[in-house]
């Protein structure tokens, strides 16, 4: 290309394909460095959205198919969703109540103070759990386990998840155990029979450490280690005894019969208590044997005594109660 030095007009018109050739090169590496830009940006649009997607349908045939009542509420407090599980403890299908206010439809009552307090705790950006009773469609009340999560999108309360777990029948079993443990106590505290219970665990894990050593024949080494017998029923401990027993063994306290445990055996009934002993760590559940004890008053008393473990205690040892018939 030849241009023109002398007149700068002809210079420019000489000189202008080239620069034009040159702007228009970079136009077209800009544009095509753009439709690459593009091109990833539509990719990464698309993951993300086929993400996005994959976690809402996640979410959602996570909330449809929970056993626990769930339910999408706006930041108004007013339903968005309800999971099928959420009929059961309340009797409310989603298409009567959509759009309603939460507690309108279901608080208490008789604590209608306690629900509005936990609705303002969580409206602001508080989780909870709590326990209470909630209204069903025909006004009964259910038992059930409360929790409370907020919302939070980009910092902002956009809505909240609620979800209630029915605990009526697990508040019954616990009333009703409540009431078969307060029977069990009293027939025990009350009743004309000597009866004891002891903790046997520590003799149990010394059980475990032996096992090997010993090869499982337990009573033939207590009986011929007379100071090993000792040490290892000095490891059982009384949990409880009711009034006959004191009376039995001329006691003042349980502490001071669990002081002298030991010394309330006999020489005549030394293979009973092995025997018990043993029964404890061979697994069996129950013995009954005759036996002669010392009373705290030094006077012998000849009973025949029973061992029964206590269901669900067979390999831990922790309930066995003992039963004195004497004469």
């Amino acid at each position: 290309m030849i241009v023109q030095k002398t007149t700068p007009l002809l210079w420019i018109i000489d000189s202008a394909p080239f620069f034009l050739g040159l702007f228009s090169f970079e136009i077209a590496i800009r544009q095509m460095k753009l439709k690459q830009q593009t091109s990833r940006l539509e990719e990464l649009v698309e993951i993300r959205s086929k993400d996005v997607l994959q976690r809402k349908l996640f979410y959602e045939a996570l909330v449809q198919n929970n056993p626990i009542a769930v339910v999408t509420l706006d930041k108004d407090h007013r339903i968005l969703s309800v999971n099928p599980a959420f009929q059961e403890p309340f009797g409310f299908h989603q298409d009567e109540i959509m759009g309603k206010n939460l507690d309108t439809l279901i608080a208490n009552p008789a604590r209608s103070d306690e629900t509005t307090l936990i609705t303002k705790q969580v409206l602001s950006g508080k989780g909870i759990h709590e326990f209470g009773s909630r209204k069903r469609k025909d006004s009964q009340l259910v038992d059930v386990e409360i929790f409370g999560e907020p919302i939070i999108v980009n910092g902002n309360l956009i809505g909240v998840l609620g979800l209630y777990r029915d605990i009526t029948l697990e508040k019954q079993a616990k009333e009703s155990l409540a009431v078969s443990e307060e029977r069990f106590r009293r027939m025990f505290t009350d009743s004309p029979t000597a009866l004891r219970m002891e903790d046997f665990s520590r003799v149990k894990a010394w059980g475990n450490e032996k096992s090997d050593e010993i090869r499982a024949n337990f009573k033939e080494y207590l009986t011929s280690q007379p100071e090993e017998f000792i040490k290892l029923y000095s490891l059982i401990e009384i949990i409880d005894l009711n009034d006959a027993s004191l009376q039995l063994f001329n006691a003042k306290s349980k502490e001071e019969l669990q002081e002298k445990l030991y010394s309330i055996l006999t020489k005549e009934s030394l293979k009973e208590a092995i025997d018990i002993i043993c029964t404890m760590l061979d697994g069996k559940t129950s013995l009954e044997c005759e036996m002669v004890y010392k009373r705290l008053d030094g006077k012998k008393v000849y009973t025949i005594t029973k061992l029964s473990i206590m269901p669900g205690y067979e390999n831990l040892g922790t309930n066995s109660v003992f039963k004195y018939g004497y004469h």
